[in-house]
């Protein structure tokens, strides 16, 4: 289970009558924790400034993939902003994110970035509805409450040399209710 830390509001009450958002399950901070390929690979924490946004980041190259272990909250929410950082050659990268539970792994996010040369790079947000990996659900074979699952943002060179790619501030979000629940308080 994962261990109590500060909740910090994410998003503020929506006009349509929405829940604040809660950052649960911060990515960066469990850094450490986390499953990283290639073994020999650099991956870093840094911040970025990409068109004028600074974003505390995980820079990793690419091809690349991380692993997180987690329980995830109910109504749980993936949010991020992935980048290609700047070359001096044309770049193009395939960001995907999924979840598998040690068995089968699904494809839940796919998407291609493409960087000019020189070119200024820009955040992409990110957004992944996990609801579906938390919570009771009406059977008594599965109960995906009680799986701790893997969260694996992966990265993939379709072209370019000495590429690096960023996942900028991920974190798993959720609403308050739902946050107290994960972390034992309700």
């Amino acid at each position: 289970m994962l261990a109590a830390t500060a909740c910090a509001v994410v998003a503020a009450c929506g006009s349509d009558g929405s829940q604040p958002q809660i950052r649960t399950v911060d990515l960066i901070k469990r850094f450490g924790d986390a499953e990283k390929r290639p073994v020999s690979g650099s991956f870093e924490l840094a911040q970025h400034t990409l068109s004028g946004t600074m974003r505390a980041s995980i820079d990793v190259p690419v091809p690349s993939r991380i692993i997180w272990s987690t329980h995830l909250p109910r109504k749980a929410t993936l949010n991020l902003d992935a980048a290609v950082l700047p070359s001096r050659s044309p770049a193009v990268v395939r960001f995907r994110i999924g979840v598998s539970d040690h068995r089968i792994y699904e494809a839940l996010f796919d998407r291609t970035v493409t960087v000019a040369p020189g070119a200024d790079t820009a955040w992409s947000p990110v957004s992944v509805d996990l609801s579906a990996y938390a919570g009771r659900k009406w059977s008594i074979f599965y109960q995906p409450d009680r799986v701790e699952w893997r969260l694996v943002l992966s990265t993939d060179k379709i072209q370019g040399a000495g590429v690096r790619a960023v996942w900028g501030e991920p974190g798993i979000d959720t609403d308050v209710e739902s946050a107290r629940g994960l972390l034992g308080g309700g």
